[in-house]
């Protein structure tokens, strides 16, 4: 688990920074043309301006006995402190609501909408922006049980809000979807309504709760889970999720019985949003674990995971195909990624140009314009130098590279190169062994080095390790790095550590997502119960495994 990374995930929602952007745009530009020149500069942190201008609201509930102490004034209140409530005591006509919110752009407070009437909330129409209150926790739009509402008609949602809403339970409404999915991906509660815009998860799925969830989701919001003996089987989720393009969230399979997850074949994003504002970074995961029958993913549509961990292991039947490595590794998030590649690959229709090396070949068996190779690509000294044009378009390797007894002086043929991975149990991804005149592993597209065996680069009499380089290796897999010019401070005794376990596979495996936690973690104490989670192993007792986590401590200090 990446801990040094998650602040910067915390910010780098890049959709919800423009979207904060874009916010303060709209209202600059709305003071610029509301407000007067004399006009003092409004402080949108406390709403204070408007106070001392009486451009505030505290009766909160809208009737005919509050309605005359709501502010009205074109040039000043176009922006008001307060909350509203429009509700069954709310005996004002639509038309006079049109008229008392006509100046109405900025809303600081809640807006309410319950028990009503209105067919639509067109007097809303000038407000683009609903800023709640400092210090409140719950929605700041919630528009709930109105038996007659059909439509928003442009007011409420023409902007987004910067926190939670809620819109539930108006059985004739037909809520604006293109903008609700493009502005109320997380921190939304829209349900039951005539159309609500996506399928919202909370928890687990299982057999008794699954026929709660409409058919034919589109879009799915929250937390897809399925868990366990009692969990749906692959007809049903068929019938809920074949048509899913998006998932907004977190994906979770864990312990089930399911041999494909095909159930998902038409899915094309997996995207994890983070509130910026929130004050606890919450981590979100794509984790399929301990699913012994699972053979495929099925996938074939998936184009990017973004922003979510992901997590996927002891599936002990799982294959890969190149095209879902490469969504999958689109997160500069990933924890682990156990398995295979997928026999055959290399022949579906949008691999043309994927090449399958057979064990230990050399250049000489590559072909010409691979982008992505699969298999074990080696580099030694009967390699003809030659050849080395042949990888200036690899942007993928998945299996294993080796670097041995060549004359290289660096890697710059592999300039290209974006994703090492090898998911495979029994091989490490990366060798870089006994090369006299290499004096620089250097590859600046590289951004995931992905190895459950620990990367060696080992012996290289010349050459010297930069940070970058070091951050880079050491950021998603365990490293044995020694015997250089120059190694990686504290990070290159990690074989020391990769204990046999009376030939343990299991026991191995979770040994090893222990190095690569603490290796990369501020706080390591907490990779011992994070690694052995979901692992039923008698390697996992406690004081086996914090003997090897203080050890890997001490060395790293």
């Amino acid at each position: 688990m990446h801990l040094r990374s998650l602040p910067n995930r915390f910010y780098a929602s890049i959709d919800q920074l423009l979207m904060i952007i874009c916010f303060h745009t709209a209202l600059l530009a709305s003071i610029i043309q509301n407000s007067s020149a004399n006009s003092p500069m409004i402080d949108f942190g406390n709403g204070q301006p408007n106070k001392e201008r009486g451009c505030n609201f505290q009766a909160y509930v809208i009737n005919s006995m509050t309605v005359s102490t709501f502010p009205v004034e074109p040039t000043l209140c176009w922006s008001v402190t307060g909350s509203v409530r429009l509700d069954e005591t709310t005996d004002v006509s639509h038309e006079k609501l049109t008229a008392l919110f006509k100046y109405l752009n900025v809303l600081t407070g809640k807006l309410e909408i319950i028990n009503t009437q209105f067919r639509n909330l067109s007097f809303f129409r000038p407000l683009f922006s609903v800023t709640g209150a400092t210090g409140e926790a719950s929605e700041v739009l919630l528009i709930a049980n109105n038996s007659k509402l059909e439509t928003m008609a442009g007011g409420a949602l023409l902007y987004p809000v910067i926190d939670r809403i809620r819109i539930e339970d108006n059985p004739m409404l037909d809520v604006n979807c293109s903008h609700v999915l493009e502005n109320y991906a997380t921190l939304r509660t829209i349900r039951r309504n005539r159309v609500n815009c996506g399928c919202e998860l909370d928890g687990s799925l299982t057999t008794t709760n699954i026929d709660t969830i409409p058919d034919n989701c589109d879009y799915i919001f929250g937390k897809l889970e399925i868990s366990g003996e009692n969990s749906p089987n692959a007809e049903v989720l068929t019938r809920k999720f074949g048509k899913a393009t998006n998932i907004t969230g977190e994906l979770a399979i864990l312990n089930t019985n399911l041999t494909s997850l095909e159930f998902l074949s038409n899915l094309v994003n997996i995207t994890s949003k983070y509130n910026v504002y929130a004050e606890e970074f919450i981590e979100q995961f794509v984790r399929i674990e301990n699913n012994v029958m699972l053979e495929r993913l099925g996938w074939d549509k998936l184009e990017v995971v973004y922003m979510s961990t992901v997590s996927i292991s002891a599936n002990p039947k799982l294959c890969y195909t190149v095209a879902e490595l490469d969504a999958l590794l689109y997160s500069e998030y990933v924890n682990v990624i156990e398995g295979k590649l997928c026999a055959g690959d290399e022949h579906s229709g949008n691999s043309t140009h994927i090449c399958r090396l057979a064990n230990n070949a050399t250049l000489s068996n590559l072909p010409a314009s691979c982008s992505s190779i699969t298999g074990q690509l080696t580099l030694d000294h009967t390699m003809d130098a030659s050849d080395l044009w042949k990888l200036y378009n690899v942007t993928s390797i998945y299996g294993s590279l080796s670097v041995v007894n060549t004359s290289m002086i660096g890697l710059s043929p592999l300039w290209n190169l974006r994703r090492l991975c090898n998911p495979s149990l029994n091989r490490s991804a990366l060798v870089i062994e006994s090369n006299p005149r290499l004096n620089s592993v250097f590859l600046h597209k590289l951004n995931h080095t992905l190895s459950n065996l620990p990367i060696r680069i080992a012996d290289n009499p010349e050459l010297s390790m930069s940070d970058e380089e070091c951050e880079r290796f050491n950021r998603t897999s365990p490293t044995d790095i020694g015997g250089n010019k120059q190694n990686c401070q504290g990070s290159n005794t990690s074989r020391n550590f990769v204990i046999d376990c009376e030939h343990n596979e299991a026991c191995n495996s979770i040994i090893r997502k222990i190095l690569v936690c603490a290796s990369t973690s501020n706080s390591p104490e907490i990779c011992i119960p994070l690694a052995c989670a979901h692992a039923y192993n008698k390697c996992c007792a406690r004081k086996n495994m914090e003997g090897i986590l203080k050890a890997w401590v001490r060395m790293e200090r």
